[in-house]
């Protein structure tokens, strides 16, 4: 349709104003929600059935609602948008045989008044956009689309215009998807027909976008709420975005929710990259990580990914390889929190993983790096994860010092990290934490003599800081700490006067240092000291230590 006027400015009515409704119109885009919702409900009662308004009205409130989704005021698109949804409802929910102007004129209103024609700024020509994505969100949310009497092809038309928006401008992709992801669960809550989904998958294909973070949230979401809809043929392996064939796939798609292709990456089809920065998470993270299982379940998806295949390729060697862009690794640190905020225990104790642990490590280290604080908010977050579940300190003990991560990481970091974490342990995580220390302080990760002395060092502290952070601790407490204490202070006389190996045991290597020994005596002396002022430890833990050493 043509422009109803020259310029992107529409003038108003010279006469007949009415002053009311004026006031409704300025209340809708006000700043105060109750203000919004008093001028909302004053209008839909205008538009009621019983009040039976004519089409010159009706045509007259949708024009201005339309045009004022199109605003600059992100109060104004809001409060618009609820009177309009209600208004559509109001009219076009029930039959009106003496009105000539049906749901068809409303969708052609939409477009006209929503349209960009050229003219304008770059700001208005987005606000237009904008006006076209809250118009079709409230049309959706009328549910005038899904009555009997409404014609399918209205339902692919409203969608084909939020696909076109998705895939002409990258910037305001994400909006459209979302739109479209919830209108799968609310077609799956009406029990609509298969058809409208189907419509929506064909689109999406149409448009190149089923293989976008959106196109592969909509799919994923398709597949659980209607299993018995026909889905497009050949997009994804057994029609599947997570089968483990999509692995590489997968990486490449999601990389792209939100950016530019960095430096040395491949740009891909501006169709399916949003092209511009987010600094929060797609949607699309959440939609695919709350359907990875840490364990393969389900034998009718036999061939999808586990969590741990997803996290690896997608988040580590995707969002964490050498060449990841700062932005993405941002992101990367999002999903870490996401993940250890509201994960479970084995999912959380998973994501710990190699080119992850190096980047936090890194950006840690040094204040003026770019994502320091992002960092630094990850580490809180860990030690927040153990204060809230402290028997979670054993999978964070691993996932810092482990294989992944680094032995001395307090050291490495300049934080107490570690040190924090271990201080909240409570005695389920302390018989795993004390044995892979026992283990580190006899292979320290290295043969060069100093830095093998300078971790066992370090190691030492740990356990000196576990005994002074439980030697306080309550008669009950007591009784399930003894066990772990007592093991710490047998590893310190181990290693502090044994040079063999002992029975079952393997030799520490290299070995170890006159100087280490000498340190470690130490360390049994300070533990002593704090746990004899314990009655409970007092008793016991020195003999223990006695016996050992004549033993």
């Amino acid at each position: 349709m043509g422009p109803p006027f020259a310029g992107s400015k529409r003038r108003r009515e010279p006469h007949n104003v009415d002053v009311k409704l004026v006031e409704l119109y300025e209340d809708l885009a006000s700043e105060k929600d109750d203000i919004r919702l008093k001028a909302a409900q004053a209008l839909v009662s205008q538009f009621t059935p019983d009040q039976n308004p004519a089409d010159e009205q009706i045509k007259k409130v949708l024009s201005r609602l339309f045009r004022g989704l199109c605003s600059s005021r992100k109060a104004a698109r809001i409060g618009f948008s609820i009177a309009l949804t209600e208004i559509l409802s109001q009219v076009f929910s029930s039959p009106r045989e003496t009105s000539r102007f049906g749901f068809s004129d409303a969708l052609n209103l939409w477009e006209s008044q929503s349209s960009s024609y050229g003219s304008e700024s770059g700001q208005e020509q987005r606000d237009h956009l904008f006006g076209r994505l809250f118009g079709a969100e409230a049309i959706i949310k009328s549910s005038v689309l899904f009555q009997p009497t409404v014609p399918f092809e209205q339902w692919t038309q409203v969608i084909d215009l939020v696909l076109e928006l998705a895939q002409k401008k990258p910037w305001i992709r994400e909006e459209c998807g979302w739109i479209i992801y919830q209108c799968v669960y609310d077609l799956a809550a009406r029990k609509m027909e298969p058809k409208y989904i189907q419509s929506a998958l064909e689109q999406l294909c149409v448009r190149d976008l089923a293989r976008s973070p959106e196109g592969v949230a909509i799919w994923l979401a398709a597949k659980d709420m209607f299993p018995n809809a026909t889905f497009p043929s050949k997009i994804w392996k057994h029609d599947d975005p997570l089968d483990s064939k999509e692995r590489s796939s997968m990486s490449k798609i999601m990389k792209e929710s939100g950016a530019a292709a960095s430096e040395g990456e491949n740009k891909v089809n501006t169709a399916k990259s949003s092209g511009v920065w987010n600094n929060k998470l797609h949607f699309a993270w959440d939609a695919v990580l709350s359907r990875t299982s840490v364990e393969a379940k389900d034998k009718s998806k036999k061939s999808r990914m586990t969590f741990t295949d997803f996290w690896t390729e997608v988040v580590d060697n995707g969002l964490f390889a050498a060449a990841s862009s700062d932005e993405r690794k941002y992101w990367g640190f999002l999903l870490f929190n996401r993940i250890l905020n509201d994960g479970g225990s084995q999912q959380a104790s998973l994501i710990f993983t190699k080119n992850l642990m190096r980047c936090l490590t890194n950006q840690l280290a040094v204040e003026d790096r770019y994502l320091h604080r992002m960092a630094v908010k990850v580490a809180k977050a860990i030690q927040a994860r153990v204060s809230k579940e402290p028997e979670f300190a054993a999978a964070a003990i691993r996932g810092l010092m482990g294989t992944s991560g680094t032995l001395n990481f307090d050291q490495a970091t300049k934080t107490k990290t570690v040190e924090k974490i271990v201080a909240e342990a409570n005695h389920e995580a302390l018989e795993e934490i004390v044995p892979f220390f026992e283990k580190l302080i006899q292979n320290p990760g290295t043969t060069e003599e100093k830095t093998a002395a300078s971790n066992r060092q370090f190691v030492a502290g740990l356990l000196l800081s576990i005994v002074r952070s439980k030697a306080s601790a309550s008669e009950d407490d007591a009784d399930d700490l003894q066990a772990s204490l007592e093991q710490i202070l047998s590893i310190f006389v181990r290693f502090a006067y044994f040079m063999d190996a002992g029975k079952g045991s393997t030799a520490p290597e290299p070995p170890l240092s006159s100087a280490t020994q000498e340190l470690l005596r130490n360390r049994i002396n300070s533990c002593l000291n704090s746990l004899i002022s314990n009655q409970k430890f007092a008793a016991t833990l020195p003999y223990a230590v006695v016996k050992q050493i004549r033993d």
